[in-house]
């Protein structure tokens, strides 16, 4: 029968090489991704070039440690990288957020030169495109079910306006424009700067749905005046002439 001393060094010995395994595994996933995480990456990559590319050879992914990524270099004509994040079960793809950024180019641009002429929109914006890896992709790259985030910055209002209401201009002008667009983009997530003679005012909204202008208006807030630049500070002043 085992004694008491017997007992607890088995169980301190059980203890050590969980702790130990569990350290393996810790270490192995900073550098290398999680056990399998590579093959679940070439597993969604796979099924995607071949859907959008008909390429259905896909080398083993490697591991970004920077920002816990899995990339493939595609071979087609010239080389191309495909991305997948695993814990956001998203895929990045260049070609893909070229085209968003072409189609958004095109449209703003006619948008802006019909816009009201007391609001002020930015000379360019941005956007970003993030793939959402379900499983269905279509070869036209406007197609592909995707997140996107845009960007509005140096947004301005000539108008005279109270403080009461600028705090909502900001949502309400970025869902005006976001309206105005066509359906192909799906805007989930926007940055937004705006000034008018009452200040600055930002919006901060990460998410998965399309943008609404209540969800924009409760990460609206203003900045201080002691964050303001010089340049917000000639404007405010400007507009309140």
């Amino acid at each position: 029968m085992m004694d008491k001393d017997s007992k607890c060094n088995n169980i301190i010995t059980i203890i050590l090489v969980v702790i130990s395994v569990f350290v393996v595994i810790f270490g192995y996933s900073i550098f290398n991704g999680i056990p399998f995480g590579k093959y679940i990456a070439k597993a969604k990559i796979e099924n995607y070039v071949k859907q959008v590319y008909n390429i259905t050879d896909v080398s083993i992914p490697k591991y970004n440690i920077e920002n816990s990524d899995y990339y493939a270099i595609i071979q087609k004509n010239s080389n191309f990288e495909i991305t997948y994040n695993l814990r956001n079960n998203t895929i990045d793809d260049e070609r893909v957020q070229n085209a968003y950024s072409k189609q958004l180019v095109n449209e703003y641009d006619k948008l802006k030169k019909s816009y009201n002429v007391k609001i002020r929109l930015p000379f360019t914006v941005e956007i970003y495109t993030t793939i959402i890896a379900k499983g269905n992709y279509s070869r036209n790259f406007l197609k592909i079910p995707c997140y996107q985030k845009i960007d509005f910055m140096e947004l301005a209002n000539y108008q005279k306006i109270s403080s009461a209401n600028s705090i909502k201009m900001p949502a309400v002008i970025t869902k005006d424009v976001l309206n105005k667009l066509s359906n192909v983009f799906n805007i989930t997530s926007t940055r937004v700067r705006y000034t008018d003679l009452n200040g600055v005012y930002e919006i901060n909204v990460i998410g998965k749905d399309k943008l609404t202008v209540d969800e924009m208006q409760k990460h609206t807030t203003k900045m201080a005046r002691t964050s303001e630049s010089e340049r917000d500070r000639k404007l405010i002043h400007e507009l309140n002439k």
